[in-house]
């Protein structure tokens, strides 16, 4: 695990408090089921892979980090699918 810091305005506070206290848990635990609902959400709807995909294919994000949003398998489906795509554009580059 990793510490960090955030910052959030008092009210979000208190309703996250409140919310652990009637589940018997912690604000820590409150906030990482948020979040972990939110990314898989967001995942689940397609565009934030999407995204994830097109910044891998122009280099802008690193196989390791989309492998960890879009899964193992299907990230070396897009891999396989770059190593193709760019086969293809040097083999035009040295016909042309």
């Amino acid at each position: 695990m990793k510490k960090i810091s955030a910052r959030f305005p008092e009210e979000l506070l208190e309703e996250i408090d409140t919310i652990a206290k009637l589940e018997y848990t912690d604000r820590t635990t409150i906030m990482k089921r948020a979040l972990r609902e939110y990314i898989d959400k967001e995942l689940s709807k397609g565009g934030l892979k999407e995204l994830a995909v097109k910044k891998y294919l122009n280099g802008e994000l690193p196989y390791e980090k989309l492998k960890l949003l879009i899964g193992r398998e299907e990230a070396q489906a897009v891999r396989a699918s770059k190593r193709l795509l760019d086969e293809g554009e040097k083999l035009a580059k040295e016909l042309a």
